[in-house]
């Protein structure tokens, strides 16, 4: 399913997000897929990945900081680390990476996300 373009109102009224800049998370991000994007007068603003009722937002303009997000570059190096060790297979990768992500989100949104599945 491609990304739908959405409101920043809507996103706001509708998940508990966190922003951070344009490739701030890419790693991190690496296997997740951008659900939700926002544009305005000058074009994209920002994409919108999100996990249950909470929501990253990654971009530009205008984003939705709900939640102070810290450690953004410790998470990031890790998740990097790991795609750039090639003794891993595209899976092992990809359970690390989502692992660390699944970290980072309880971290940030100071909530449980032991049971969701990626």
């Amino acid at each position: 399913m491609a990304k739908a373009e959405v409101t920043r109102r809507w996103l706001a009224s509708n998940y508990t997000c966190c922003g951070v800049g344009y490739c701030s998370l890419q790693y991190l991000l690496w296997f997740q897929r951008k659900d939700f994007y926002t544009a305005g007068v000058y074009g994209w603003n920002f994409d919108a990945y999100t996990f249950g009722d909470y929501c990253i937002t990654t971009g530009y303009r205008n984003m939705i900081y709900h939640v102070k997000v810290e450690n953004i570059n410790e998470y990031d190096n890790k998740a990097c680390e790991i795609l750039k060790d090639s003794s891993l297979s595209y899976e092992e990768q990809k359970n690390k990476v989502n692992t660390l992500l699944k970290q980072f989100l309880e971290k940030t949104f100071n909530a449980d996300f032991s049971s969701y599945v990626y």
